[in-house]
């Protein structure tokens, strides 16, 4: 786009695009406010980097305007894919259930934007400084996806979290005890982890444990 003055409406204006190595030729025209606009130009041709843009026409009585020069960046390369990981995967570090809902994202180009989805891609949520919190839930594997934009407009590929995720931040429902000569039975959450503590010392390894359903059973 750009301006004329002194040049009659419905001139044409005669506009290069050049990498240096390729030309991309293309005409307007003048309009009545003086303006004229190059548009759905096809530069797929050019390299990134510098464009450098000429433009030159014409008045009706065939006098030549001076030629006006204007460099400009091309960037349509997409930003490298980032990459994600949870902050820390609590208690058993390789199981995906962690109480800690912090994912980190790495990769973040200067000046890019970048966003995160929980729910494979169908809703984004625009991120900030680094990392972003995950609502408790369970997450099957590659549905906790980000993507980042550079300052050009170009959006990355989108990069997904591998393995299923749950984030529980619940403390766990108090085991209820009750004890039988030397059997003492334990009530807790299924699939959690049993100490048992003597004046907060661990003394699990002197029990043997029994475990059947939601109870245990540890004789002494």
């Amino acid at each position: 786009t750009g301006t004329t003055s002194g040049v009659e409406p419905g001139q044409s204006v005669s506009v290069r695009l050049s990498d240096g190595t390729t030309d991309v030729d293309v005409t307007a025209t003048v309009g009545a406010d003086g303006t004229w606009t190059a548009a759905d130009t096809d530069i797929s041709s050019l390299a990134n980097g510098t464009i450098t843009i000429t433009a030159g026409t014409f008045d009706a009585a065939g006098n030549a305007a001076v030629q006006a020069t204007k460099n400009i960046v091309l960037d349509n390369e997409a930003p490298s894919v980032l990459t994600l990981a949870l902050a820390t995967d609590t208690n058993n570090a390789s199981d995906g259930i962690t109480s800690d809902a912090t994912v980190n994202v790495n990769g973040i180009e200067a000046n890019a934007s970048w966003e995160y989805s929980v729910d494979g891609g169908s809703n984004w949520t625009t991120g900030t400084a680094s990392s972003f919190e995950l609502p408790e839930n369970t997450y099957a594997d590659g549905v906790i996806q980000v993507r980042q934009t550079d300052s050009s407009g170009n959006v990355s590929a989108i990069a997904a979290l591998s393995g299923a995720v749950t984030v529980d931040t619940n403390s766990p429902t108090t085991p209820v005890l009750s004890q039988d000569g030397n059997v003492l039975t334990v009530v807790g959450e299924s699939g959690g982890t049993l100490k048992i503590l003597n004046n907060g010392t661990d003394v699990t390894s002197q029990f043997t444990v029994t475990e059947t359903g939601g109870r245990s059973e540890e004789r002494r």
